[in-house]
């Protein structure tokens, strides 16, 4: 018998002791109610468990700033009908593993780099944008960028994570790069997609490694050098061993946060419509954060390791700053299925007439 069936079942009986035992059991069913509609309203709530291709914590969590600032406004907005649950990042599941671990459905959501995945070439062109392009063309093409990785990888782009990093590249100090002979033959950790333009404009041998595995590489000799945006050189400590820098800037690698196709399309409407909304904003907050904080690590890289700016021959200069991108951009966009879409909503037409 149920509570609030024993309460019904008084028989007519109107004594005080019968009456107090009434108000009692009504009482008693009322919160039976609330706690059955706040357990209805937990199980009702969906959880993301998030992977990361990075540190979330410790000096290196620094880099998942926009992140950590995307996942905070999401479990507030969505209370009560979804949240992400960060479980933890490479000690979990290897960088170079995680598209698969998505794939499998063993989490449901990660926070890494296109650049790692084969699969996800389609959106590497996003790495040689500049940091306002990219945040701009998000802005306009996020769906472009969804339908892209969804078709190509099982998985649905949600937002760039870390715009405006960035990218140099670095050598031991014994191996300063300041012509294109001086590259030939270094040893360089690079990012797939890259590797290929590297090899073909630069002569180096390309080396993958997971990004935490850098500091070792340099270390132990294993690189010469390696493909690195500032704020990794500082909180990873990989100045002690790349003390120059090339003067042309390389790229802007991008981060992004990703959901499996499967558990997107479990998520209600409304939900897929605040994750669009606050990751467009959160990506317009980031991108302003980021730019003074490289700027405070430029100093720190000087003033710490004595990191030295190699000025490079204009020939050197040129095809790491413009013709390694405009090749890979070129490769990645001219005669995809959604070429027109990529070239109105992030202004590439100038990329793909060089």
């Amino acid at each position: 018998m149920t509570i609030i069936d024993r309460c019904t079942d008084r028989k007519g009986r109107g004594s005080g002791r019968s009456l107090a035992l009434g108000a009692m059991c009504v009482t008693g069913a009322l919160a039976a109610v609330v706690a059955f509609a706040s357990f209805a309203a937990r199980a009702a709530e969906t959880e993301l468990k998030l992977i990361t291709g990075f540190p979330f914590d410790g000096p290196a969590g620094d880099k998942m700033y926009g992140a950590k600032l995307f996942i905070e406004r999401f479990n507030a907005k969505a209370k009560g009908q979804a949240s992400i649950r960060v479980v933890g990042g490479p000690e979990v599941v290897a960088p170079f593993d995680q598209l698969k671990a998505l794939q499998t459905g063993q989490f449901d959501a990660m926070v890494t780099t296109q650049a790692y995945f084969n699969e996800m070439k389609g959106l590497q062109f996003i790495n040689f944008l500049t940091s306002d392009e990219q945040v701009k063309g998000a802005i306009k093409g996020y769906d472009t960028l969804q339908k892209i990785s969804r078709e190509s990888a099982g998985v649905t782009f949600v937002q760039i994570v870390s715009p405006g990093l960035p990218f140099y590249l670095w050598t031991r100090e014994e191996k300063p790069i300041a012509t294109l002979a001086d590259a030939k033959g270094l040893k360089v950790r690079g990012l797939p997609g890259l590797n290929e333009q590297m090899v073909k404009f630069l002569g180096v041998v390309p080396t993958n490694l997971p990004s935490n595995d850098v500091y070792a590489g340099l270390r132990s000799g294993i690189l010469d050098g390696t493909v690195r945006d500032s704020l990794s050189m500082e909180v990873l400590n990989e100045g002690e061993f790349a003390k120059n820098r090339m003067e042309a800037r390389l790229a802007d690698f991008s981060s992004e946060l990703y959901i499996a196709n499967k558990a997107w399309d479990g998520l209600p409407e409304p939900v897929r419509a605040i994750l669009n909304t606050l990751a467009r904003e959160t990506e317009k907050d980031t991108i302003a954060w980021v730019k003074q904080r490289v700027d405070r690590t430029n100093t720190l890289l000087s003033e710490k390791y004595h990191v030295k700016i190699v000025k490079g021959t204009p020939e050197l200069n040129d095809i790491v700053g413009r013709k390694i991108g405009g090749a890979l951009i070129k490769q990645v966009v001219e005669g995809g299925k959604y070429r027109d879409e990529l070239v109105d909503r992030f202004a590439l037409q100038a990329y793909l007439n060089e």
